[in-house]
């Protein structure tokens, strides 16, 4: 999918356009041009580094989560194998 444009360049960001791209910029997903633009905005914003600030924390927490909890042996076969077993169709139910 292409990147939306949000305006010439030399035009600073809306609040709404920077925090539309939030994610993929704490991800470090955006072509350097659109994650300067996106910096440049939150220097000179009061509300959208503190969203930043939120959304950094809260992957933090998530991350700290997901080593914390180990997966039960066999859960990663039980859970392929019941998708297996929704998704398996009958053949000859096509040529009734």
């Amino acid at each position: 999918m292409p990147m939306p444009s949000f305006g010439s360049p030399a035009e600073p960001l809306t609040c709404s356009s920077a925090l539309r791209l939030l994610d993929e910029y704490v991800d470090n997903e955006l072509p350097p041009h659109v994650a300067a633009r996106i910096e440049a905005h939150l220097a000179g914003c009061d509300g959208c580094p503190k969203k930043l600030e939120l959304e950094r924390a809260f992957r933090e927490v998530l991350r700290r989560q997901r080593e914390r909890r180990a997966v039960p042996p066999g859960l990663r076969e039980r859970v392929l194998d019941a998708i297996g077993q929704c998704w398996r169709i009958d053949p000859s139910a096509f040529w009734e």
